[in-house]
């Protein structure tokens, strides 16, 4: 099973190095490495060319730039393997990322994307663990969840893996100009609308360096930003649209989704009762479904409890 290593660099020549030299070294060898560097104006695209450029498994792809969402579109032309793997050029895999996850995606082939749990490495060589639960979990499906309620379920651009057939399911997403960054937003989103099936992972595999230049850590946004986000995510469910096959007459996929998120919370089964309101225009309809979810909802507490 081959992967491709998809990393997006701008201005990031400082971290750049390590970055590569952590996917080259992982122990799990059947890789390909993508470089795209995004118009950096500092030396980054010097570096790429003399220590990488004759190393076979390594292509430096240099385009005009763009921003964030508009290297994953032009990774999309190169990538050739069977699992695709994101990184940010400031951020760092250990060496057995790779080889963790895979033996995820071997032993469980319903799965089609996965992220993990993370360390924020600050300045000050201080580390901060950033995990959504707290064992390996598997999070069923989310297109329901995503597309009505917004739900994001991953975490941050380097984290995640997904199927290139996910990927390409719904790349590309010509709306590069919203997505200069945060475009983890439209991995995330995309491939659960498509009908990604989704597993975390607990081991924090993946190393985010907190400096002075990140997009998105510690930054406050004005509401101006906040409502041409809101805008630009709309947009970007607009494409999605197209992109999957979401069938809201069938009275049974919200009952079958629930099911599958192996998550019994009270906020979870909400969720889903919002989500049945919304979908169904019979009353007859949603009451039948929130008497299917609810039913479910105490007989798993029930067998909890136990």
């Amino acid at each position: 099973m081959k992967a491709t290593i998809a990393i997006n660099n701008y201005n990031y020549s400082s971290f750049l190095i390590d970055c590569i030299n952590s996917a080259l070294n992982q122990t799990y060898k059947n890789i390909e490495v993508l470089v795209v560097d995004d118009g950096s104006t500092d030396n980054s695209l010097e570096l790429l060319t003399s220590q990488f450029s004759t190393n076979n498994l390594v292509k430096i792809i240099s385009k005009k730039n763009g921003g964030q969402l508009s290297a994953f579109n032009e990774i999309l032309r190169y990538v050739s393997g069977e699992l695709i793997f994101f990184l940010d050029s400031d951020d760092l895999y250990k060496e057995n990322y790779l080889t963790e996850v895979i033996s995820i995606y071997k032993n469980n082939r319903d799965i089609d994307s996965i992220f993990c749990a993370h360390e924020r490495i600050f300045s000050d060589r201080n580390v901060e663990l950033i995990s959504k639960y707290t064992s390996n979990k598997s999070l069923g499906y989310g297109v329901l969840s995503s597309y009505l309620n917004r739900e994001w379920i991953g975490s941050v651009t380097s984290t995640i893996s997904m199927k290139t057939s996910v990927f390409r399911s719904f790349m590309p997403i010509n709306l590069e100009k919203d997505w200069i960054t945060r475009a983890d937003d439209c991995l995330v989103w995309g491939s659960s609308v498509v009908g990604a099936k989704k597993y975390f992972l607990s081991n924090p595999l993946v190393l985010y360096r907190v400096h002075g230049k990140n997009n998105y850590y510690n930054v406050k946004f004005s509401n101006d930003y906040l409502y041409k986000r809101e805008i630009s995510i709309n947009k970007l469910f607009k494409h999605f649209s197209n992109a999957s096959c979401i069938d809201f007459s069938n009275i049974n996929v919200c009952e079958l989704e629930y099911k599958s998120r192996n998550d019994i919370s009270f906020s979870t089964f909400k969720n889903y009762l919002l989500i049945n309101f919304k979908m169904q225009k019979s009353s007859f309809l949603k009451l039948l479904t929130m008497f299917k979810l609810s039913l479910f909802y105490i007989k798993c507490n029930i067998k909890l409890s136990r």
